[in-house]
């Protein structure tokens, strides 16, 4: 298999920029550059498959527990970036090390950390026969790689904001009593007991200034074929990013505006505010609701209930919207879908006889709510004697349950 390996460099600190895989204001002399090359110690990365190709990206990504002196500038390293077949982002990943303290005190060893097209952690690897360790050089038992991997994964940790200074305790005097006391941490859920540094240094790696690097690479790099593979993917994080880069790149092409459309019926409701605001922008009126209303047959009550919500905030909404949207009555079971519509309906003081005997027939709803909702708006129309009776009967049937 033959890996490719394009070296970009890309300076944090700086004033370079990357574009497209231009190199622009060099952060470097060209002579000076240093050529990204895999790490021996690891064994090729799983996510490198047949026909994908590896991009590597030379960085200086900012670390909490790099010193901190004002003429200090950041390591650089080598970002590797694999792509699919089709030129897709789909891993990124970095050998760091797993602490940062002086050999003599602490066992160091590389760790190869990997992340999604977002910068997202995904999991780390160790090169063969490499164990990570504890205080006084205990390797990790089973429990602890287990806790590391949850803390690596917990974004909202209270590492995030944590100074290993204030972090950790030392309980005796000395070298060896600092790293002692460092393994004594407040909130013991935040670190695998014996390893406070190791937690530290990682979980950093991990959520700290690579998520906007990784970002801000997969953003410069955004094509077609990503935004594809994004939109028609289960990620809602990348769902987002897909549909924020639509809209602010006024992309509005038939098949991202299909993509989008597809997101509507999603159980995530931010990706579905987002799929309407984009194709809003994208479309022209008509097809923008004929794109919502078939959603809206389509979906379940839930996410009627939120493109509903949507409605609420619109203005001259066609009439013909209202005749596609009132299909859905008969099968409506919960309150707050049949009063959201009927609201819709009321305050534009739209209805026809159709509706009406839509909405009558609710009169006979097993939930007594939607049928108690559909007395109060029957009740300020004008109807004809068929649906008259039935208002009456049920009026009749329910009188110590009606409110005025």
């Amino acid at each position: 298999m033959e890996i490719r390996i394009r070296v970009y460099h890309i300076c944090i600190t700086g004033t370079c920029l990357v574009l497209a895989g231009l190199f622009l204001n060099a952060c470097e002399p060209e002579s000076e550059r240093i050529t990204c090359s895999q790490d021996s110690a690891f064994a090729p990365a799983a996510s490198i498959k047949p026909g994908f190709s590896v991009a590597g990206h030379r960085i200086s990504p900012a670390h909490p527990s790099a010193p901190t002196h004002p003429h200090h500038q950041p390591e650089s390293r080598c970002l590797f970036q694999v792509l699919n077949a089709q030129g897709v982002p789909v891993d990124y990943y970095m050998t760091v090390e797993s602490v940062a303290c002086q050999e003599s005190l602490c066992a160091i060893d590389k760790v190869r950390m990997h992340w999604d097209a977002l910068g997202h952690y995904r999991g780390y690897d160790l090169p063969a026969g490499v164990e990570l360790t504890k205080r006084d050089h205990v390797p990790f038992s089973k429990a602890d790689y287990a806790k590391l991997e949850a803390i690596l994964n917990d974004r909202q940790s209270l590492l995030r904001d944590s100074d290993m200074g204030v972090l950790t305790t030392s309980i005796e005097s000395g070298p060896i009593a600092g790293i002692t006391g460092a393994t004594v941490i407040a909130n013991k859920k935040a670190i695998v007991a014996g390893a406070a540094y190791t937690s530290y240094h990682l979980w950093h790696w991990a959520n700290g200034s690579m998520t906007g690097i990784i970002r801000d690479l997969t953003e410069q790099q955004c094509n077609t074929a990503t935004l594809r593979h994004f939109l028609a993917g289960n990620n809602r994080h990348y769902h987002l990013f897909a549909l924020d880069h639509l809209r602010t790149q006024s992309v509005h092409s038939p098949e991202m505006i299909q993509a989008a459309a597809k997101l509507l019926d999603n159980n995530d409701n931010r990706a579905t505010d987002k799929a309407l605001d984009y194709l809003q922008q994208a479309t022209d009126r008509p097809q923008f609701y004929n794109i919502l209303t078939d959603a809206f047959i389509a979906t379940n009550s839930k996410k009627r209930i939120h493109l509903l919500k949507f409605l609420t905030t619109q203005e001259d909404i066609p009439t013909e919207v209202y005749d596609k949207l009132t299909g859905s009555i008969p099968t409506m079971s919960e309150y707050y879908e049949a009063h959201l519509l009927l609201n819709l309906l009321e305050r534009d003081s739209y209805t026809t006889n159709e509706i009406l005997r839509k909405v009558a027939a609710l009169l006979d709803n097993n939930n007594f709510f939607v049928a108690r909702r559909a007395y109060w708006y029957l009740q300020r129309q004008q109807t004809n004697p068929t649906i008259k009776t039935k208002i009456q009967q049920f009026a009749q049937k329910n009188q110590n349950r009606l409110l005025n």
